[in-house]
């Protein structure tokens, strides 16, 4: 028999809006703050959080997420 799933959407926004979470991806951002170049920076924040260099694609798709985010601030 498989479990059924016991989360509901408030625990998931705690969790990502919560204390943690805030504490965790600034601790994460500290990190790799004096890193200049961004493929270089991406590449120490992918290899903290997954545990593994990312493909060129995966850095490329994420600097223009951020890149987006940034410019419609």
């Amino acid at each position: 028999a498989q479990r059924g799933e016991s989360t509901v959407p408030l625990q998931s926004l705690f969790m990502l809006n919560g204390k943690f979470a805030l504490e965790q991806s600034t601790a994460l951002a500290e990190r790799t703050a004096l890193l200049t170049d961004p493929a270089a920076r991406m590449e120490q924040l992918w290899l903290a959080a997954f545990a593994r260099q990312p493909k060129a694609k995966e850095v490329a798709t994420a600097i223009g997420y951020l890149e987006a985010y940034r410019s419609s601030r």
